[in-house]
């Protein structure tokens, strides 16, 4: 399967994306509580928990949704755009302000992180439904499988891995330019 060139590349593109989610992830959970406690205002767990709910709730409202209007578009477009619009919202946290009053800033990382994972709601649908146009109806299970696997990898990679190495070698904005590029 890997050496068939259109599924390799849909299959980086799958690794890289979703460790690059899973890295600004965790970069957002460091921030929210750094911004929180930088203020002595208290509840940065109470913060935490709300930013986990803004990338753990799009799945429930833009899966389906997601679903049906992948199956009816150009596929390679979607996921192109996915990734340019999740770039998009990274950039946004580049925009963040210390001075900005803690509930506004609260609200700023609330709404783009929303975006960002509303948006991601639609790479998968287009990229599951790419799979079978790539590979051969008996490597089909086989690149399920790796994809299934990579997706847990890079939750791995970039959640426990890159995410604290890269937020205490190179701080939260570096780590938003690195993932932007």
């Amino acid at each position: 399967m890997l050496a068939n060139q259109a599924f390799l590349r849909l299959w980086l593109a799958q690794a890289l994306s979703q460790t690059a989610q899973q890295t600004i992830n965790f970069t957002l959970l460091i921030q929210v509580r750094h911004i929180v406690e930088a203020r002595d205002s208290g509840g940065a767990n109470t913060a935490i928990a709300v930013l986990i709910l803004m990338f753990a709730t799009p799945p429930i409202f833009f899966s389906a949704v997601a679903g049906v209007l992948v199956d009816r578009s150009e596929k390679r477009l979607i996921m192109a755009g996915v990734n340019l619009g999740r770039a998009c919202c990274i950039c946004g946290y580049l925009f963040l302000q210390p001075d900005w009053p803690l509930f506004a800033t609260l609200i700023y990382i609330y709404v783009l992180c929303f975006t960002f994972s509303s948006i991601g709601q639609f790479f998968g649908p287009a990229e599951g439904s790419t799979i079978p146009l790539l590979v051969s109806r008996e490597q089909l299970i086989s690149a399920n499988a790796l994809f299934s696997l990579t997706f847990i990898g890079s939750q791995l990679l970039g959640f426990v891995t890159l995410g604290p190495i890269l937020t205490a070698l190179l701080g939260l904005r570096t780590v938003y330019i690195v993932v932007v590029v």
